[in-house]
């Protein structure tokens, strides 16, 4: 798993080779709050 979230347009999730990328960010590309904040995401390693 690889979770981070600087790359802010680029916010969601894939796999990719059996590794989940999770991209977190929360603001746009003008330091925004763009992205939905209330979405809580819950991961079972």
């Amino acid at each position: 798993m690889h979770i981070f979230g600087h790359i802010h347009g680029g916010a969601g999730e894939v796999e990719r080779d059996g590794i989940r990328f999770v991209n977190a960010a929360f603001l746009n590309e003008r330091y925004e709050p763009s992205h939905p904040a209330g979405k809580i995401r819950v991961i079972d390693i």
